[in-house]
């Protein structure tokens, strides 16, 4: 069995990961910035406390990954506040572990996103195409896997907009209904993950985890209402598209005061545009 680094390992991707690969027998340490939030998601897991916009350069993360055979990086931050800074989190930070990690001969599994892409329509998607082009560059046994939107129990981002979308009585709110989305279960995620570790999928792969065919907004939306156990909608309000850019407003200030809104501009700008692979 391998001893894995798992970086970012309280979110919503990374405590899935963490969790599957101590349940294969997997050596998992986990990196994280809070501890109180750390013991709360991941009570019986070895943690490491370190806040990544601290992590600027290789030597700071050589004593980090060292000993470690694989690291599998699930940081990421939605936007820019107060304690999330996108290019220090999702490019510099992976800069300097992807040197950490080509130098001790440590293979390095990035969890990045579909449409990250340079020149993307959110800083987001820049910042994590930045990190990707970063560890393709770096010299390390690289793999690169971009989920869709990822389903999961728990929510985040666009997976947390739908939920809270899904979850209103009586009648269901609709926004931006015709755009496309294909998701990704997170058990298939950590599946990818672990087919690495495995050795069945080779150094420099890269892939899209998404499901086949995509679907429509509000479909999706209606399939989250049955999943988690309400009733179908009786009636369908579909909010003009006008309303989206002062909602995502309004909640970007209130993520400035530490609230992670799934109302954020980003994950309307990002669902908007679709997510598929």
């Amino acid at each position: 069995m391998s001893r894995v680094l798992v970086v970012g390992a309280y979110g919503m991707i990374g405590a899935h990961i963490a969790r599957d690969l101590m349940a294969r027998g997997h050596q998992v340490t986990c990196v994280g910035r809070n501890a109180a939030t750390a013991l709360r998601v991941l009570p019986d897991a070895v943690w490491g406390y370190h806040d990544l916009r601290d992590l600027t350069g290789a030597e700071d993360w050589a004593p980090i990954v060292m000993n470690h055979s694989h690291v599998v990086n699930c940081a990421g931050a939605l936007q820019d506040n107060g304690s999330d800074d996108l290019a220090a989190v999702h490019a510099t930070a992976i800069t300097a572990l992807a040197a950490a990690c080509a130098a001790q001969g440590v293979g390095l599994i990035q969890i990045s996103a579909v449409g990250a892409d340079p020149g993307a329509n959110t800083a987001f998607m820049d910042s994590k195409a930045q990190g990707d082009a970063a560890i393709r560059a770096s010299g390390a046994d690289w793999w690169i896997f971009k989920p869709g939107l990822v389903l999961a129990p728990t929510g985040y981002g666009g997976t947390g907009l739908m939920r809270m979308l899904a979850a209103v009585p009586v009648v269901q709110p609709v926004t931006m209904p015709e755009a496309l989305v294909q998701t990704v279960a997170v058990a298939d995620v950590c599946a990818a993950v672990a087919r690495v570790l495995s050795g069945d999928i080779p150094p420099g792969a890269e892939a899209d985890l998404v499901e086949d065919e995509a679907h429509r907004l509000d479909a999706v939306i209606a399939a989250f209402r049955r999943w988690l156990g309400f009733a179908d909608a009786r009636a369908v309000w579909q909010l003009p598209g006008a309303l989206t850019r002062p909602v995502g407003w309004i909640a970007d200030q209130l993520g400035r005061l530490g609230w992670r809104s799934p109302l954020r501009s980003t994950a309307l700008t990002v669902t908007a545009a679709g997510v598929g692979g």
